[in-house]
């Protein structure tokens, strides 16, 4: 039984379909890597930003400022919502209340803001920022929570 033209184009379009098909799940695989690189990215740059914040603490009286502040808020506890499980973006946001809190205190103390709080023994300067200090208790176990969670996402 000889082959017809037809017969010789069915099997050279069998075949094409057959490489389309290994084109197609090669590109699929490839498209799946870099959609979990770029979720890799977003969560290494939200856990930079609270190691940098981290940072703000290194000396005896420095906090960050208000803008450092509100750049944490803004970089990593909002982003964290996106990429992190429900328990570290909780933490981040209590890290972020216990700053916020002592950053208003501070601004108190040092006369930055105008309000005054009459009838209430406002904390001094030293106890204020080392009440703020005690927020790298609560950083360092979330970066590594963080950095298990990365991990487990790039296995």
């Amino acid at each position: 039984m000889a082959m017809t033209n037809s017969d010789w184009i069915s099997l050279a379009a069998f075949f094409i379909a057959i490489l389309s098909a290994i084109y197609s799940r090669n590109a699929t695989n490839e498209a799946k890597r870099s959609n979990k690189l770029t979720l890799h990215f977003k969560m290494v740059e939200i856990y930079e930003e609270v190691l940098n914040f981290s940072d703000c603490f290194r000396g005896i009286f420095t906090v960050p400022s208000a803008q450092r502040l509100e750049n944490f808020r803004l970089n990593a506890v909002r982003s964290s919502e996106l990429y992190f499980s429900e328990e570290i973006v909780k933490s981040l946001k209590d890290i972020y209340s216990h700053c916020s809190e002592q950053e208003t205190w501070l601004s108190i103390a040092e006369g930055r803001n105008p309000t005054k709080i009459e009838g209430v023994d406002l904390p001094s300067d030293l106890e204020i920022r080392s009440e703020y200090k005690y927020v790298l208790n609560m950083i360092y176990p979330t970066l590594d929570l963080m950095k298990k969670e990365i991990n487990k996402k790039m296995a």
